[in-house]
């Protein structure tokens, strides 16, 4: 795990390093005397305790939610209009984005991209309340334009590779990206 990601993902930093351990079901408390430490012998959660969180249902959700976060950030940088951002992001990221956007509308440029997505889910936490997702995206090429005049300013037509890491939340009953971290290397 990439040190600049963890304070991102603050206490689920931990539960990804740990993922792997304790498949039992323990708390990881060694308990010779087989005190079950408040579980139920049978595995069931206490009364009052959320349930798992189905990974497997929840997983299709978040990745199009995902990649509808994606497509309208492509969009409201290629139109300098930032209506939808709200509707796929929340804070921090949002007001990042908006910053971002406004300064390019004042600097009267406007972005052009696209990205090829290849996102899989990496977790989500035991409440059901954030997630992350890990992708693989190849840009296919950025160019900048004049807002007003149209005239290409700038163009990277090589692209390349980005690990991205998005940190999703759920928020009023919609999954929208809250923070990301990316690495522009090969992935």
């Amino acid at each position: 795990m990439s040190s600049r990601f963890a304070p991102l993902l603050g206490g689920l930093g931990l539960a990804i390093a740990v993922a792997g351990c304790g498949g039992s079901g323990s708390a990881g408390t060694f308990r010779p005397s087989g005190d079950a430490g408040g579980r139920s012998p049978t595995g069931a959660a206490p009364a009052g305790t959320p349930g798992p969180v189905d990974t497997a249902a929840l997983s299709p959700t978040i990745i199009a939610q995902y990649k509808r976060f994606q497509k309208v950030y492509e969009t409201s940088f290629a139109d300098n209009d930032t209506s939808e951002l709200a509707g796929v992001a929340t804070e921090p990221i949002l007001g990042q984005l908006m910053r971002t956007a406004e300064r390019a509308r004042s600097q009267g440029i406007v972005w052009r991209y696209h990205n090829v997505l290849n996102p899989r889910l990496a977790l989500i936490t035991k409440d059901g309340r954030q997630a992350v997702v890990l992708d693989c995206v190849y840009t296919l090429g950025a160019f900048k334009y004049d807002a007003r005049t149209g005239r290409q300013l700038t163009a990277n037509r090589t692209g390349g590779h980005t690990r991205y890491r998005a940190l999703m939340r759920l928020v009023d009953g919609t999954w929208k990206l809250s923070d990301s971290r990316s690495e522009v290397r090969k992935c």
